[in-house]
Formats: structure tokens, C-alpha cells, sequence
């Protein structure tokens, strides 16, 4: 059966907020790997860049909630029910780096239906509190069932089709309730919240397996306090062991590495190095 791998936007229109998400996947997926990427609003030259690829599909969709973080989960959802897919996996679009076959390593590794990323950090810690902030605003009442539990990121969900789209379909329902801001300064983006209350809390629980940094499925890399060390080897980003992790997530947050498209490798420094080796303990962002 076809893998389906779906990506989202709204608002973006330059080709180079989205070629590396494309062309990291192009020189790793296989011929029954399909791309479908959702959007709202006008064509745009991204449009016309994604029509070159036989093996992408663009689709127009309409805002709902008119909340841009929110809007894909339904996207997804809705595109899922009418797939044949065997295994989905729906990731941001403008930070994640492929550098190897994501759906070769749920084939090999996967032991429960959704691949949820862990971040390995509670929500409830010293070194960031917008997690925290967000699911207080939006979920106050349910607070006290994530507070003490790790963040799980919700720009990289996979696993089996069916229940990928079941557990999209809830966070974009649960994002659904209003909630009044009084600090009308914040934006809330509540999904990652409702996602994690969902894993942690709900039947949801029982269908996740949880893959950390330690592991080779994706490095989430927007807390680097989460990761002990991590390094890039011969132009690769690595765990500890020296080995690629599939996905690379929130790479574009840190200036010190950068992803050289053209020669499809991450490169650290002013010195563009391919191997170097980050004690994230006394690095900073």
C-alpha cells in the first residue's frame, strides 16, 4: 500500500519557504510515497513549483476556523478519510528536513499506531514556558493532566492512517472552543496543547508510541535542553551514536547550522563544517 505524507500553508507564497521540505523528501521517498500539500487562498509561485512534481499533489482548501495553525488539522483529516494510504504522516512545512525514509522506519520500528514526538521536557519547567502558557489559556480547566507530563509536538504526527485521522480530527475539535484572551498581545495557538492532552490524557494514550530525541525518528530541536548531545556527521544531523534521524524538526531556529540545499547536507559554524558535535547542555540557541 502508498504512503502519504501531507503538508499545509496559509499565507506563504516564495518557493524557498518550502523547497527544502520538498526536495529533502524527493531524494529519500520511494515510488508508493505520495505528497499531498494542502493550502488556502490565491496561487502562488509555490503553487507552480509543486506542479513540477508528478508525485505531489496540490490541494485548495477552505478556512474554517480562520486560525492558520488550526485549519490543517481538519485539512488533514478530510483528505485521510478519503485515502488508501496505509501509514499518513503530516509534518509543518517551512522547518522540517528529510534525510531519510520516515515510512522505512515506521515499517521497521512502528509497535503502536500513532508516532507521537516527544520533546522530553515537562510542561511545567524552568527553561521555556510557552507551552505551558498556551495550554493554560486554552484548556484551563484540564491543565493539571499535562503540567507534569512531557511536551509532544504536533508538527510531526505518523503512524497508521486510520487513527492519524481520527486523532487529527480531535485536536482540530478540541481547538474548536472558544476561549477569551484578556492579554490580547498573545497569539494562542492552542494545537500542540489539545494534542498533548489528548495523547496523555484520553483513550488516545493507548495508540502512541513516544520517540524522543534518543531516538533516530525525528530530532525536535526547537528545545534543545531536551537533547543531551547531538551531531552532525559528514552533513547529516545524528544522535548521540552517530546516527541520521529521519526527520529533522526546528532546524531553522538556530543560526549556528544550516541546510545547504544544493548539496542536500546541514553544515555548523562560520565555517560551514560537516561533522561537529553539540553538548546541548552549553548550547544556546
Amino acid at each position: 500500500m502508498k504512503n502519504i505524507l501531507i503538508a499545509g500553508y496559509q499565507g506563504y507564497s516564495k518557493i524557498s519557504q518550502v523547497e527544502n521540505f520538498v526536495q529533502s523528501f524527493k531524494n529519500v521517498r520511494r515510488k508508493q510515497d505520495e505528497l499531498v500539500v494542502t493550502y488556502a487562498g490565491k496561487r502562488t509561485a509555490i503553487n507552480d513549483y509543486l506542479d513540477s512534481f508528478d508525485w505531489v499533489t496540490t490541494i485548495k482548501m477552505k478556512p474554517t476556523l480562520n486560525h492558520k495553525y488550526v485549519d490543517r488539522f481538519r485539512w488533514y483529516s478530510d483528505i485521510l478519510n478519503e485515502s488508501k494510504a496505509e501509514r499518513a504522516l503530516c509534518c509543518d512545512f517551512t522547518d522540517v528536513i528529510f534525510q531519510e525514509n520516515p515510512f522505512k522506519w515506521m515499517e521497521i520500528n512502528q509497535t503502536k499506531d500513532i508516532i507521537v514526538c516527544d520533546e522530553q521536557v515537562k510542561h511545567l519547567n524552568k527553561h521555556e514556558d510557552w507551552n505551558l502558557t498556551m495550554a493554560k489559556l486554552a484548556f484551563p480547566e484540564e491543565i493539571k493532566l499535562i503540567e507534569n507530563k512531557n511536551i509532544l509536538n504536533v508538527g510531526v504526527v505518523g503512524g497508521r492512517t486510520e487513527r492519524v485521522k481520527n486523532v487529527l480530527k480531535s485536536v482540530y475539535e478540541k481547538c474548536k472552543l472558544p476561549v477569551e484572551i484578556v492579554e490580547a498581545e498573545i497569539e494562542l495557538v492552542p494545537d500542540q496543547a489539545a494534542y498533548s492532552i489528548l495523547i496523555h490524557a484520553t483513550d488516545y494514550r493507548i495508540f502512541g508510541q513516544k520517540v524522543g530525541n534518543t531516538d533516530t525518528y525525528c530530532i525536535t530541536m526547537g528545545l534543545l535542553v531536551s537533547i543531551p548531545l547531538f551531531k552532525i556527521v559528514a552533513g547529516k544531523i545524528c544522535n548521540q551514536k552517530g546516527v541520521p534521524y529521519c526527520i529533522v524538526h526546528q532546524y531553522n531556529r538556530h543560526s549556528v547550522i544550516n541546510y545547504e540545499l544544493d548539496k542536500n547536507i546541514f553544515v555548523a559554524g562560520d565555517e560551514n563544517e560537516v561533522n561537529a558535535i553539540f553538548n546541548c547542555a552549553e548550547y544556546e540557541a
